[in-house]
Order: structure tokens, then sequence, then C-alpha cells
């Protein structure tokens, strides 16, 4: 599992990235307790994963409200700066 930050983690099978909420609940299966993580969708490649986390990542810093185009690609900005800074610290620290 790929962990992006603390909200979400990209998960890959044989098939699909998928993209989870870092948020694990409790789950129980064959009287064993283990943690599942909320899929929200299904993505054939790893970039198209990382755009819906970018996009929903966007939904999500405009909150709730009337908003300015402005200030929407402020908001989409801020992410994209965040999300380049995550990649970056990745790339990084697999360099090492």
């Amino acid at each position: 599992m790929i962990v992006v930050n603390d909200r979400w983690m990209i998960d890959v099978d044989a098939y699909n990235y998928i993209v989870c909420k870092n948020k694990p609940r409790p789950k129980e299966k064959n009287g064993k307790t283990y943690m599942e993580y909320p899929t929200v969708s299904y993505h054939r490649t790893l970039s198209e994963a990382c755009k819906a986390i970018l996009d929903e990542e966007v939904r999500i810093s405009m909150g709730e409200g009337t908003k300015t185009l402005a200030e929407a690609v402020t908001a989409m900005r801020e992410v994209c700066s965040e999300m380049r800074g995550l990649i970056d610290k990745i790339l990084e620290d697999d360099g090492k």
C-alpha cells in the first residue's frame, strides 16, 4: 500500500490502483480482527489514481459556500504544491 498523506492511500491489485481513505476501521473475518481502509475509487493507472486524489483534495480545500474562480484556482495551486512536495520527498527518500 502506498501512503500518500494522512488522508489518502493507494492500494494495488493485479488490475487496479485503488484509492482508499487513510481512516482504517476494524473488521472481523473468521474470528480475526483486521483494519480495513475504505475504498473510494478504482483506476487503471497510478497517474489516474493520483489525479483522483488531487481532485478530491481540491474539493475538500474549497469547502462549503460560493467561491470565485480565482479562489478555486488558488485552492488548486495550493493542493498541487502540497502533492509536488510529497512526490519530491518520496523521490528523495527513494534515492537514499
